[in-house]
């Protein structure tokens, strides 16, 4: 797995996956409305070097098992390092080809440095570049998650219902929508820890699925509610 982070700082990216890889096999526990639920470490605690000592020795020991854990390589690319100062699709591919990666995640797609737009248009830019993503996608062989933002809907705030996002609200460009196999929108509401996930766009069908979330990301915790089976987690 080849991670594009080109917003955050390599040491919160490795935070967050030591987190969420703790949280699958239950290093605790966290509670949500009187549920005991199997948990990560905490992330605040192991971002500010202040886990417990007996925390700490478990997170060391977990650290030394992590190759039984996971299968394969992660390896991340992040803002602050001093090699990345730039996100052409061509360096990319060049990464790509080089890690022998299966799966990439670029973390934001608009923080991209843009192909050219030779169409003239507003926006071409960036629809230029979704174009030749995709093609890079079946180039290298490569499962591409793209991340971007919704635009945000009038009058939401932090106390709103949960509501995933639409086509119509995917920021930035279109052509990343009409390029992609998959559009999965997310909304979440961490203070309650709670979210939904739903599949917007579907080549192979599914489209208007939707599951509720426990979302606990400071725990790593991010699951189905209830056992449903429309999402893979």
């Amino acid at each position: 797995v080849l991670i594009w982070s080109m917003e955050m700082g390599w040491y919160e990216v490795l935070v967050r996956l030591y987190v969420s890889i703790s949280a699958s096999i239950g290093v605790t526990k966290a509670n949500l409305d009187g549920v005991d639920i199997e948990a990560g470490f905490n992330s605040r605690d192991v971002r500010q070097g202040k886990l417990s000592d007996e925390f700490e020795a478990d997170f060391m020991e977990f650290l030394d098992k992590m190759n039984e854990l996971i299968p394969g390589n992660i390896i991340v690319r992040a803002v602050d390092d001093e090699d990345f100062g730039s996100r052409k699709l061509r360096d990319l591919k060049a990464d790509i080809l080089e890690t022998k990666a299966d799966v990439v995640l670029i973390d934001p797609f608009y923080y991209l440095d843009y192909e050219k737009n030779t169409s003239k248009t507003a926006g071409g830019d960036a629809a230029e570049t979704s174009k030749k993503l995709r093609r890079l996608a079946g180039q290298t062989k490569t499962t591409v998650f793209a991340l971007t933002q919704a635009e945000e809907g009038e009058g939401k705030d932090a106390d709103s219902e949960l509501k995933l996002p639409q086509r119509k609200d995917v920021k930035k460009t279109k052509a990343l929508l009409e390029d992609a196999a998959l559009l999965i929108a997310v909304d979440t509401n961490a203070e309650e820890g709670r979210g939904l996930i739903g599949l917007n766009k579907g080549r192979d069908g599914g489209e208007g699925q939707r599951a509720e979330i426990v979302y606990l990301p400071q725990f790593g915790v991010i699951k189905q509610l209830g056992g449903a089976d429309q999402f893979d987690f």
